[in-house]
């Protein structure tokens, strides 16, 4: 998968590739390749085996913004993949008219619902939290309307393209 990842302003696009066997991926960032062996040890903590040397990684990530404590050293990330990234571009470019769907691009666990049914909200209010690969996304509305459907439940499991919140 994609991402882009903003550093002290700067982006860097960074791909994720799975390589056959466990924890093995290929870390591209740029123009780099990275061979990586990386196991989750606790509930933050993940240990990384890069070009032979040995990090610990200690990862909260919250709303895109991920806080990366490595080997002591500390790091805020902000991680947005690339279809999310188009899409709130051209968000940011045109009104957006009609029902409009939040839909979750991964599959994931229901945390927290705020929106209600019946209730007024505003383009960027936060509506729910999908938690997927170990991070909390805050899915939010796409315009100031209406939520006129709820179609999960907190603590519920769902996949990937699932429909959460229509607003009208």
């Amino acid at each position: 998968m994609a991402y882009i990842a903003a550093i002290d302003g700067e982006e860097y696009r960074i791909d994720i590739t799975e390589v056959s066997g466990e924890n093995l991926f290929i870390l591209t960032v740029g123009e780099k390749k990275y061979n990586i062996d990386v196991v989750h040890s606790e509930h933050s903590l993940y240990s990384m085996l890069l070009d032979g040397k040995s990090y610990e990684i200690d990862l909260d990530a919250k709303d895109g913004i991920c806080n990366i404590l490595v080997n002591g050293e500390h790091y805020s990330v902000n991680v947005i993949n690339e279809k999310k990234k188009a899409l709130w571009k051209k968000s940011r470019e045109t009104e957006t008219e009609g029902k409009q769907s939040i839909i979750t691009e991964m599959p994931g666990k229901v945390v927290k619902i705020f929106a209600e049914v019946g209730k007024q909200v505003k383009r960027g209010q936060g509506m729910i939290v999908v938690e997927a690969m170990k991070m909390e996304n805050e899915l939010k509305s796409p315009k100031d309307g209406k939520v006129i459907e709820i179609n999960v439940k907190e603590g519920e499991t769902v996949e990937g393209g699932t429909t959460l919140v229509v607003i009208e």
